[in-house]
């Protein structure tokens, strides 16, 4: 408004006429918002066009400014949304590959119980033993050094037990849900020993651990099958899964038996 104002009165001033009241224009000007934009009820018509003109000059540059302002910001903010839309889009990727890989990965680890022990060090040694009902029997052992590894109901039997031990280098002994553990098994520094051409002949099963179910029976307790034979079933629910879950993840395909019925020693290997 001050510039309409300023220029009314110095063009007033210019053209000399004594008649033109410059400080009513200016009052005018001030008073009067629609006056510095060309009203005619202005006064002087060529005061008001020039302060129109001027007016809409600096009207124009400030709605130029402001447009290219709104572009410019219009502009940052497409900016900034199609980065955080390409982030989105890469934080996404990101998520869906890792995702893909953790599908596609293997169990990596698995809490065990294992004992472990000296395969070169074993002796086979009688022993009695005190039954509940007070009687005494004779048992053959398996040992290393004075730890038991195994018991069993004849010599025979733990001589099996110590050459398969020795043949296959078991050096760790593991169990799943002890004391009365629903599965035990050997490894060799923690990994499966592969079958393989024996001077013995063994006693095993082939399994499917591709095909592993857990169900429940009727009486209540829980199955392990491989959808051809039941390998195991036990009341507790946490240590049948735990057991098929060690199946899967050392990938056992055969379970082998020594002295059965009842036998007094089992374990797994793999092809």
């Amino acid at each position: 408004m001050g510039f309409g104002a300023d220029d009314d009165s110095s063009e007033a001033g210019s053209g000399g006429d004594p008649t033109v009241d410059t400080s009513d224009d200016g009052a005018t000007g001030d008073s009067d918002p629609q006056g510095t934009n060309g009203n005619s009820d202005g006064g002087d018509g060529n005061a008001d066009d020039d302060g129109g003109v001027d007016e809409g000059d600096y009207g124009g540059d400030a709605d130029d400014e402001a447009g290219e302002d709104a572009d410019d910001s219009g502009d940052e903010a497409g900016e900034d949304a199609d980065d955080s839309r390409d982030e989105a889009g890469e934080d996404a990727d990101d998520s869906r590959d890792e995702a893909g890989e953790d599908a596609d990965d293997p169990p990596t680890s698995l809490e065990e119980d294992c004992i472990s022990f000296d395969p070169d060090n074993l002796n086979v040694v009688r022993a009695r033993v005190e039954e509940p009902d007070g009687r005494w029997k004779t048992v053959a052992r398996v040992i290393e050094d004075t730890h038991q590894l195994l018991e069993l109901e004849s010599m025979s039997d733990a001589f099996s037990a110590k050459e398969i031990i020795e043949f296959y280098g078991f050096n760790r002994h593991c169990f799943v849900g002890r004391p009365d553990s629903v599965m035990a098994y050997w490894l060799v520094d923690g990994r499966p020993a592969t079958l393989s051409q024996t001077p013995f002949t063994e006693d095993c099963i082939s399994i499917d651990h591709t095909n592993l179910t857990v169900e429940q029976t009727a009486g209540g307790e829980w199955r392990l099958t491989d959808g051809t034979r039941r390998l195991m079933t036990d009341p507790d629910e946490e240590a049948i899964r735990t057991a098929k879950a060690t199946i899967e993840h050392h990938e056992f395909s055969r379970h082998c038996f020594v002295g059965r019925p009842n036998p007094p020693m089992t374990y797994w290997l793999t092809e």
